[in-house]
């Protein structure tokens, strides 16, 4: 369940425009150009529903690399685009909080951090979000 929440986030991720790249791994080099995002699979945590089924909350990252800043016109117009996409991010997994999936309940997008990398000539921005869903046990 993983990959396919996992891959169901990717192709989310792929309809907003001006990305030149989603990979379900980090790209340190931004090979196919900037911006970019990598989507990666952090954690679990369970507890019991009832005998037959548990509630799992899947912890993932999505990582949203921008352009080098000297490619915006302004400092200011970077940071601007930076919170454009990160809401735009954000609303995605509002809009559709269950990724079309049938075993998940809702996707929560639970905290976004932004920092500067390379130097403070790009920003970063990682946007966490856990996707709870059920999951069938056998006694």
């Amino acid at each position: 369940m993983i990959n396919t929440i996992k891959n169901a986030i990717i192709g989310f991720l792929e309809t907003l425009e001006g990305i030149k790249n989603v990979a379900g791994y980090i790209d340190s080099e931004g090979k196919k150009g900037y911006p970019y995002i990598c989507v990666v699979w952090d954690s679990n945590e369970s507890e019991i529903i009832t005998n037959a089924q548990d509630r799992v909350r899947a912890n993932y990252k999505i990582v949203l690399l921008q352009e080098k800043l000297e490619q915006f016109k302004t400092r200011a117009g970077a940071e601007s685009t930076s919170d454009d996409r990160t809401y735009k991010i954000e609303k995605l997994f509002r809009d559709n909080n269950d990724l079309g999936l049938s075993d998940v309940l809702r996707v929560l997008p639970v905290s976004s951090k932004k920092t500067y990398i390379d130097g403070g000539t790009r920003i970063q921005v990682e946007v966490s979000i856990i996707v709870e869903f059920l999951q069938d046990v056998s006694i």
